[in-house]
């Protein structure tokens, strides 16, 4: 596994000259545009995902609080909370992104797979509306039953952080491979559903590649933080990264 790894991490940083030297530079400009919406939006959206879970959060808190309002303990207390509030709100807005960009980018990150593949192994795919019609839905549906999937799990976290507090860390750790791997999962499916694997076969396939999948979801999270770029360039050197690391991997079998 720890080979996978270094693979993953190879391979992501391999991408923007790939990028570069091939020409496929005008991939970026998808990804941008929405980063570009998702940050005309972000501002108000954000504000009124913030004042919600402020709320919630003070009106079950301070409803039969004991604090004056004067108090520092009390100026303490909600300068605290705000922080946290704040940061959970710009940790679900950057998840909402993710899994947006996912979903209606699939038909882009799909072709950018195809044309890394034809330019390193010389595979060429003739074009079908057919085949990449039922690529976006594979995508689409990947991309949703991984969300689904990925908050049962940090619930499921959430909750035994609860009851056990001294796992936090452990939970925490865990929350973040499982949402990495996730995110990897689809970047390495687009390479899996142009070879007609099965579902099945396409969960084997990450699973074999799992260090590859962990350290990708983990870049383009990370890069998904910085504001309009971060996705643009993160979604792009995911999707290219993925593909070189399945393509070298099937030129090294094809020599053996």
């Amino acid at each position: 596994m720890t080979n996978t790894f270094i693979n993953g991490f190879s391979t992501f940083f391999k991408a923007p000259s790939f990028v570069s030297k091939h020409g496929l530079w005008y991939f970026y400009l998808f990804p941008l545009a929405l980063s570009i919406g998702f940050f005309l939006l972000s501002n108000s959206f954000r504000d009124d995902m913030s004042l919600v879970l402020n709320d919630l959060v003070f009106n079950k808190l301070f409803q039969s609080s004991t604090l004056h309002h004067d108090s520092i303990w009390y100026k303490i207390l909600v300068s605290s909370i705000s922080v946290v509030v704040w940061i959970i709100t710009i940790y679900l807005w950057v998840k909402i992104n993710r899994y947006v960009a996912l979903i209606f980018l699939s038909p882009v990150f799909s072709i950018l797979s195809e044309k890394v593949e034809e330019k390193m192994l010389g595979t060429h795919y003739p074009f079908s509306l057919k085949q990449l019609w039922r690529d976006v839905w594979r995508g689409a549906f990947i991309a949703i039953r991984n969300l689904f999937l990925e908050i049962s799990i940090l619930g499921t976290c959430f909750l035994l952080g609860l009851f056990f507090p001294f796992i936090g860390f452990f939970t925490a750790l865990c929350a973040s491979l499982v949402s990495w791997y996730f995110m990897g999962f689809s970047f390495l499916d687009y390479n899996f559903e142009r070879h007609k694997m099965s579902k099945y076969e396409s969960y084997k396939g990450v699973w074999d590649k799992k260090g590859v999948a962990l350290v990708h979801g983990m870049l383009f999270t990370w890069l998904a933080y910085v504001p309009v770029i971060g996705l643009m360039f993160g979604s792009i050197w995911a999707t290219v990264g993925s593909t070189i690391a399945v393509c070298e991997e099937n030129a090294l079998d094809s020599k053996k």
